[in-house]
């Protein structure tokens, strides 16, 4: 395995990079916070004409037949603006889904417009507390005619008040274990049975719950066919974790970045405070927790890339970057201060993210137990 960055993979980032700190500056996500739709319509229209929506898609769907690795690059960079762009819950998300269950007719309608900004989808899958381990608890819809009747409730549906398109998951047979009996469900987002609220999140993202109240959806609207969405879902579901490792790797590279600035240019007792014992020890901890936790993160992505088994790498990716990148926010706020808790300073928004991504598609609970049950049984 060769996790080294090509010339070319150095440019892609680098190039990422210089567009997101001229177009998502911190004042940017700080109004995108406090406005009703939170995206930044320029950027994203921007981001779409530079084909990041259509790296992951073929180019018979109007993609650009990229490799997955370059794709966690990209994400990669965006953590490290803190952008607020629905790229992994609908490119990701809802792109992949699409492209792995959707049939023939479903990718030719909807990849096209996903790969090119056009339209937004939102995946709504989880229920109750909204932990990873309650995908796919929900109750037996109920069947009807030629299709089915849809009623509930999920939570923390992220960006779904920009999607066109809900991919709504249900259960419509009951099986043994919780991702059999799983159905995929394409709904309009603007339907009358359809209500949303917003849920407060300490990271910023618009979040969401969504109720459903007895929405008739034929078979022929599901995605991946009746009772079968559930292993796509897991697939995806084990894609997306692994670029959310590479969005919180650039927002840990963020912080170890700004926090080195500011050591250097504190003056305390006549001398800046980077030329301290004390302050070495966290800059020194702070680098040492992003670097396994990147290597960790690239192997997951290289895996996936190749087809290769990557079930334990992602586990164990999200499992070290769940505890690394708020560690390391922590850090940099003891080396700050009170400097650190100031919103005209940038490191509250990653402080705050931080918190978010790691209970975001499983906190450390959860994938201590994926990984062990992979590799004890």
């Amino acid at each position: 395995m060769d996790i080294v960055l090509s010339e070319a993979q150095e440019m892609l980032k680098r190039a990422a990079r210089e567009l997101l700190q001229a177009e998502c500056s911190v004042d940017i996500v700080r109004t995108m916070e406090n406005d009703e739709n939170g995206l930044p319509v320029q950027l994203w229209d921007r981001i779409s004409r530079l084909g990041w929506n259509a790296l992951p898609f073929p180019e018979s769907y109007g993609g650009s037949s990229g490799s997955f690795f370059d794709l966690a690059l990209l994400v990669e960079e965006l953590g490290y603006s803190a952008a607020p762009v629905p790229f992994i819950s609908s490119t990701v998300l809802g792109g992949f889904l699409i492209m792995e269950a959707g049939s023939i007719e479903q990718k030719a309608e909807l990849l096209p417009k996903i790969a090119s900004g056009e339209i937004l989808l939102s995946v709504a899958y989880l229920e109750g507390h909204g932990g990873a381990e309650e995908v796919g608890m929900g109750n037996l819809v109920e069947s009807k005619g030629d299709g089915f009747l849809l009623s509930g409730v999920k939570k923390f549906v992220p960006d779904v008040h920009l999607a066109n398109y809900i991919l709504w998951v249900d259960r419509t047979k009951n099986g043994r274990s919780p991702t059999r009996g799983l159905s995929l469900f394409l709904v309009d987002s603007k339907d009358s049975a359809i209500s949303m609220t917003r849920m407060t999140s300490v990271g910023g993202d618009k979040l969401f719950q969504v109720e459903m109240t007895d929405k008739f959806v034929r078979a022929s609207d599901t995605v991946g066919g009746i009772h079968r969405g559930g292993a796509s879902l897991q697939k995806v579901l084990l894609r997306a974790t692994a670029l959310k490792c590479a969005e919180m790797v650039g927002g840990a590279q963020a912080v170890l970045d700004m926090t080195v600035e500011y050591v250097k240019g504190r003056v305390q007792f006549g001398r800046p405070i980077g030329s301290f014992q004390s302050v070495h020890h966290h800059c020194a901890d702070m680098y040492r927790e992003l670097q396994m936790g990147r290597l960790l993160a690239y192997q997951a992505c290289w895996l996936l890339e190749n087809s290769m088994p990557s079930d334990s790498a992602v586990y164990a990716a999200k499992l070290k970057l769940n505890h690394a990148y708020p560690l390391i926010t922590r850090l940099a706020h003891q080396v700050t201060g009170a400097v650190g808790y100031y919103t005209e300073y940038p490191l509250e928004l990653y402080t705050r993210r931080a918190l978010a991504a790691s209970v975001s598609f499983g906190g450390v609970d959860y994938h201590a137990k994926c990984l062990s049950k992979v590799l004890w049984g």
